[in-house]
């Protein structure tokens, strides 16, 4: 298996992902994003969240990706906040296609979940981009009334939505 720090190119800034590919990866595969939290990183979920191997017994891709920082300095997702102007669901949908084309990933078959705001921007990524991403899972994340609006009339998008601890 091979896990590697990448840098791409997204509406001229550097944002660093990480992917994580099965020996048995095959041709066709399936890919998921994992997205992190808020005040969190992508390199700080990788070991914790236990995705790798998950993806070593059922083949399929990991994408990792780095939020960028909001206006505190805080690792996060933009969902549309107010004075916020990255462009996540762009950089994200972007990226599956390139990750798609360059490992020959199924398209068919891309899906992302998050913990906390990267739930809550998984959930945006199945509201604005639902040709993309396949299915979504939040744990912790809510759908947000900023964005809400955005998701009537389209593509219905199967969801797992996750809270508590037991």
């Amino acid at each position: 298996s091979q896990l590697s720090e990448f840098t791409y190119v997204h509406d001229g800034e550097n944002r660093i992902y990480f992917l994580y590919l099965p020996d048995n990866i095959a041709p066709g595969s399936p890919l998921v994003f994992v997205l992190h939290g808020y005040t969190s990183t992508a390199a700080g979920i990788i070991d914790s969240y236990g995705m790798n191997a998950i993806a070593d017994a059922n083949g399929f891709a990991v994408c990792y990706p780095q939020g960028t920082q909001d206006l505190t300095g805080t690792e996060f997702w933009n969902i549309e906040f107010p004075l916020e102007s990255v462009d996540d669901v762009g950089f994200l949908s972007n990226l599956a296609g390139d990750l798609q084309n360059v490992y020959d990933l199924d398209e068919n078959c891309t899906y992302v979940c998050g913990m906390s705001n990267g739930g809550m921007m998984s959930y945006y990524l199945g509201c604005e981009r639902p040709d993309v991403f396949k299915a979504f899972a939040s744990v912790t994340g809510t759908i947000t009334t900023n964005f809400i609006s955005n998701c009537q009339g389209n593509i219905p998008v199967p969801f797992l939505q996750i809270h508590g601890t037991s």
